[in-house]
């Protein structure tokens, strides 16, 4: 369940959550468009959900989140051009709930989406004391570098599920959804980051 893919040189890489061994694992498998190759198990360890994919360069990264050592954090693995697999990276480390990660490119920078949820007590659906969106590039030694003024930026707020990409000008693009109220629902918003600047939230839905 769960696929995401990626297209890179005419093929479609495709990751996906897998329960198969009892507990839920990430796999992936390569669609040249007359044949699927093999299935492979990306993640190693703990139980792991919501994979996102991108290509850069021949290269192709796979990130999700994972359930290990009593917490949740983002994790992921690069896969060559020659088909190896590197290590398996734990990306965060964040005493919350860090999921639901999504990945985009800009040349050979990797950046990802995130969000972090606290729980007010116990785990529970609904139950969430606190919740904020990351956005970070990973830097060539694995840290991670925000985007300049994203504390005072409108995802500092309370908003979720967002998804990124990079338009052809190189701004970095912004989606998620926000709380309308206790009762109404979610709206979704887009936001862009250009030039060390932060464009105004654009509404989406009406």
């Amino acid at each position: 369940i769960k696929p995401a893919g990626a297209w890179d040189a005419g093929r479609l890489h495709v990751a996906w959550e897998n329960n198969e061994a009892g507990r839920r694992h990430i796999r992936f498998a390569t669609w040249d468009g007359k044949n699927t190759s093999a299935e492979e198990k990306v993640s190693l360890e703990g139980s792991n959900y919501a994979p996102s994919i991108v290509a850069i360069g021949g290269e192709i990264v796979v990130a999700w989140h994972s359930f290990r050592e009593g917490n949740y954090d983002i994790y992921l693995r690069r896969r060559a051009a020659d088909g190896a697999w590197g290590n398996e990276v734990r990306v965060t480390r964040s005493p919350g709930i860090d999921r639901h990660v999504r990945l985009a490119a800009k040349g050979r920078e990797l950046w990802l989406a995130y969000e972090t949820v606290r729980m007010a007590s116990g785990y529970r659906i609904g139950g969430e004391a606190y919740r904020r969106i990351h956005i970070v590039r990973v830097e060539p030694d694995g840290s991670l570098a925000a985007p300049a003024g994203i504390e005072r930026s409108p995802l500092a707020g309370r908003c979720e599920g967002a998804n990124l990409a990079f338009d052809n000008d190189g701004r970095l693009w912004i989606a998620h959804i926000r709380p309308q109220g206790r009762r109404d629902g979610w709206c979704g918003f887009a936001i862009a980051f250009c030039g060390g600047e932060w464009s105004p939230l654009l509404r989406l839905s009406t």
